[in-house]
């Protein structure tokens, strides 16, 4: 049965998608392979809270040290900004907004 917060989620995506063109080009092959690795874990690891990326770079999770091996944060904050509505892996990032001066990314799984 599909709760009313992925409802809600699948419909912010398609929102997304139709204001945006083509949302699917902004991301390389690069991105998207990467994001395919990250995604699920971040979902894994925090759910479908909201995130600041410095919160996520101290998080101790093996499986998010092995996933952000090599990434700053300012290349994951420009990476969460081109995925910002994509669906990529069955998962999408949103912006919530911001606190003190940095980005609240959330990452929800997107119900097919």
């Amino acid at each position: 049965m599909v709760t009313n917060d992925e409802l809600l989620a699948e419909l912010r995506v398609i929102r997304q998608l139709l204001a945006d063109h083509d949302p699917v080009s902004r991301l390389s092959r690069a991105d998207r392979d990467r994001l395919g690795a990250l995604l699920p874990v971040v979902g894994a690891v925090v759910a479908s809270e909201g995130f600041l990326v410095c919160e996520l770079l101290r998080l101790e999770s093996a499986g998010l040290r092995l996933v952000l091996a090599g990434c700053s944060g300012k290349a994951l904050g420009r990476l969460l900004r081109r995925a910002e509505g994509v669906p990529v892996g069955g998962y999408v990032v949103e912006r919530l907004g911001q606190e003190g001066g940095a980005v609240l990314w959330r990452v929800v799984k997107v119900v097919s």
